[in-house]
């Protein structure tokens, strides 16, 4: 859900067969800098670590195991990996998947179709030669493509402006009723016809105001909402991996 919170990274491992665990803490560097071969960037570590949540932002490109499982292979095996790709947007081109991964990073790029919904990645355990164990590793690509910022937000917006036509509409009768009232009008109710009539044409001016707005709403999500080129770092869900021995000869 949509929310700005502070959130705790935590790394676990084994260290000589017992369990480890380590907090995790982010730095940011403290301004920018022109050339890094001439300065030195200047960092700080952060007591908290930030994170807000859009409410209504996607990624571009979604990939999952096809499968909520922990693959397993021996050492000189091809271990392929079957993936599930959700595009969105308007995506521009094919992607290439690479690894991520003690060692993994060496094996073949993957190359993925625009807007396939599957591929296997194939990793040829022989060549990488990982050490026998269990690993959790994810691939990841540049995506590049048009993205529209929060589209929905124009149906929104159209909404509440159909909704202000209307009020406007009937603020306008209303007022025009009041007044041809007042005008016609026996000299002894002739105050309050004018008070009524008052009323009604303030009313109707905030009515009128309201309407307005809301036709600018409609123009600003609207150019917010144009497709703008970008590019964008994808990863997948993280994949668990077990590898067994080569069985001796």
């Amino acid at each position: 859900p949509r929310a700005v919170t502070n959130i705790t990274l935590s790394g676990r491992a084994k260290i000589n067969n017992a369990d480890a665990a380590r907090p995790c803490r982010i730095a940011n560097v403290v301004w920018p800098i022109a050339n890094t071969a001439q300065d030195i960037p200047r960092a700080r570590l952060h007591a908290d670590i930030p994170l807000s949540v859009s409410g209504f932002e996607t990624s571009p490109i979604t990939v999952v195991p096809a499968e909520n499982k922990i693959f397993e292979a021996k050492a000189t095996d091809k271990l392929t990996i079957p993936l599930k790709f959700t595009w969105r947007g308007e995506p521009g081109s094919a992607i290439k998947l690479k690894a991520l991964g003690d060692g993994f990073d060496k094996a073949k790029e993957i190359d993925v179709a625009v807007k396939a919904d599957k591929a296997d990645a194939v990793l040829d355990l022989a060549t990488l030669k990982p050490a026998p164990g269990d690993y959790t590793i994810a691939f990841h690509t540049i995506a590049k493509g048009k993205h529209r910022v929060n589209p929905e937000a124009i149906k929104a917006a159209e909404e509440m402006q159909k909704k202000a036509d209307t009020e406007a509409a009937a603020a306008a009768a209303e007022s025009k009723k009041f007044a041809e009232a007042a005008k016609s009008a026996p000299a002894d109710k002739k105050p309050a016809a004018d008070a009524a009539a008052k009323a009604a044409a303030e009313k109707q001016k905030a009515a009128d105001a309201a309407k307005a707005a809301a036709s600018t709403s409609v123009k600003s999500a609207t150019d917010k909402a144009k497709p703008k080129d970008y590019a964008d770092i994808v990863v997948s869900e993280p994949i668990r991996i077990s590898i067994k021995a080569a069985e001796k000869k």
